[in-house]
């Protein structure tokens, strides 16, 4: 399979695996650094990572890595994309790492 195709169909496929979430009906707390968390709404799931809504996104540039809290397991997470919301709000999608195993 050419690198082309292969990526076309992982990406369909990770796409596929999203879950998303009503607004405020799951919440995941992120660890700024140890004395600081902040408590965001999930987006949705998926497969390898997790989209949180929040009202700044200054401290989370794409590529920071941050702690994550969320169904009771603890991610080490890294900002891969931020997006704004017609609400004034930021979609901020991370990459995960399970750190509870």
């Amino acid at each position: 399979m050419a690198e082309r195709e292969y990526h076309d169909v992982f990406e369909e496929r990770r796409a596929a695996s999203r879950f998303g979430r009503e607004r405020e009906s799951d919440l995941a707390a992120i660890w700024l650094n140890p004395h600081e968390e902040l408590v965001a709404s999930v987006h949705d799931e998926s497969l390898g990572g997790i989209s949180l809504v929040v009202s700044d996104c200054s401290r989370l540039p794409v590529g920071c890595t941050v702690g994550l809290a969320y169904a009771g397991a603890f991610l080490q997470a890294t900002v891969k994309h931020v997006r704004p919301t017609d609400d004034g709000l930021y979609v901020v999608g991370f990459e995960t790492a399970d750190l509870s195993v």
